[in-house]
C-alpha cells in the first residue's frame, strides 16, 4: 500500500452528486480532494449502461466504495458514476470504475471521459 501511495501525487477533486429535490433538480453538490495518480491514455471501456465508450485516462484513487443510490446521504469514502472529478480546473465523467489489485493493495481506478 505505501508504493500505491508514493505514486498518488496529483491532487484531483471529487465533486459529489448529490442527487435532486422534488422537482428534479439538482441538489447543491460538495468536493472532496484526493490524492491520485493520473495517466493519460485513449482507452476502449465499458461504461455503466453497458455502451463501448473512449476514456482519455484512467485515475487510480484510495479505495473507495460504488454506490449507486443514497445520494443525499452521502459517507465519506464513497463514488458514484454520477460523480464528476476535476483535475487542473477542467472537469471530467466518470465513465467507468474498477477495484484492481496490485500486489495485494486494494484501490480504486476510474476511468473519465
Amino acid at each position: 500500500m505505501a508504493l500505491m501511495k508514493a505514486y498518488r501525487t496529483k491532487e484531483v477533486t471529487l465533486v459529489r452528486h448529490k442527487g435532486q429535490d422534488k422537482y428534479q433538480e439538482p441538489l447543491p453538490t460538495d468536493s472532496v480532494t484526493l490524492y491520485a495518480f493520473p495517466k493519460w491514455e485513449n482507452r476502449n471501456v465499458t461504461n455503466f449502461d453497458g455502451e463501448l465508450v473512449v476514456s482519455k485516462a484512467h485515475i487510480d484513487l484510495e479505495l473507495l466504495t460504488v454506490i449507486d443510490s443514497g445520494y443525499s446521504t452521502r459517507a465519506s469514502g464513497t463514488i458514484s458514476y454520477r460523480d464528476r472529478l476535476t483535475i487542473d480546473t477542467r472537469s471530467y465523467k466518470i465513465v467507468s470504475i474498477e477495484e484492481p489489485r496490485d500486489f495485494r493493495a486494494r484501490f480504486t481506478r476510474v476511468y473519465i471521459a
